[in-house]
């Protein structure tokens, strides 16, 4: 349950004047962060409690956090996998933040989206697959740990879209002819690169926009090397840079800046909901 939050006037004052750009915008991006999926129940990875604190952090790190771990120890690392990251993030839903971008587009505002999250929390809240660009990966596609082939789960068509599927308990192997090596998700891993056709998208949805534009970024702490230089190239171009978070980051150095201090679940919702109102407003 969503801890209790109450918009301040000042806040309130910031949202309205800011809902005003958002609907005279004639593009819209956002750049989202552990901090999104966190009001869905899971946990971050730096932040307080995150993921990789304590003792098992770092043995699961090693375990299922890089590619060597995955050759050398396919079975533990599946299960470590499944009871440290995947089971943990799966009866995670789509929060308000999440659907508020969705909403955007349902209004006729298509939202690029980039995300450093691997959950489909975006895709699963109604906003296009086609527009998120996910560049670390996702735990909802498969590959072989040897040779990269695709590997895909039977798909239930009556269970609920928004609901992540069962994994068998025990690592899977390839399926292509010949292969035979397990699996592992298609997530980026410590020490490998960004894939490449979605980074070189993910930078288009950034330097595609302009002054007048808006960038929408959410729950990032500006930490994480390559992705963080996606805000900063959108503000190169001139866009203003919305930033929706608990703490300030270092993104609040760059121009055309207005930080939102809070919970985007709920603060998010909000400035769509006026920009929207303000938008139908102008058409009538």
């Amino acid at each position: 349950m969503a801890s209790k939050f109450t918009i301040s006037e000042d806040l309130a004052s910031l949202i309205h004047s800011s809902a005003k750009i958002l609907a005279a915008a004639g593009k819209v991006a956002a750049f989202t962060g552990a901090g999104m999926s966190a009001e869905s129940g899971i946990g971050t990875f730096r932040g307080q409690g995150g993921l990789w604190k304590g003792i098992v952090g770092p043995v699961a790190l090693t375990v299922f956090g890089t590619p060597v771990g995955w050759r050398l120890m396919p079975v533990v690392s599946w299960k470590a996998y499944l009871s440290h990251f995947y089971d943990p993030m799966k009866p995670a839903l789509p929060n308000p933040g999440h659907r508020a971008l969705a909403t955007l587009a349902e209004a006729g505002v298509p939202v690029k989206i980039v995300t450093q999250n691997v959950d489909g929390l975006h895709q699963r809240a109604g906003s296009d697959p086609s527009g998120v660009y996910e560049v670390h990966g996702t735990v909802l596609k498969y590959k072989c740990n040897h040779n990269g082939h695709r590997y895909e789960f039977p798909v239930d068509q009556a269970a609920d879209p928004q609901v992540m599927p069962d994994l068998p308990r025990s690592p899977p192997v390839c399926s292509v002819p010949g292969c035979g090596y397990y699996i592992r998700p298609d997530c980026v891993l410590f020490t490998e690169n960004l894939p490449g056709g979605t980074w070189a998208r993910a930078e288009d949805a950034m330097t595609e926009l302009g002054p007048g534009d808006v960038l929408l970024v959410v729950g990032t702490s500006s930490t994480v090397q390559p992705a963080a230089s996606l805000p900063v190239a959108a503000a190169a171009k001139g866009a203003h840079v919305f930033e929706f978070n608990l703490e300030e980051t270092s993104f609040g150095s760059l121009p055309n800046h207005a930080f939102f201090q809070g919970p985007a679940g709920q603060i998010l919702p909000a400035l769509v909901e006026e920009a929207l109102r303000i938008r139908g407003e102008g058409r009538s």
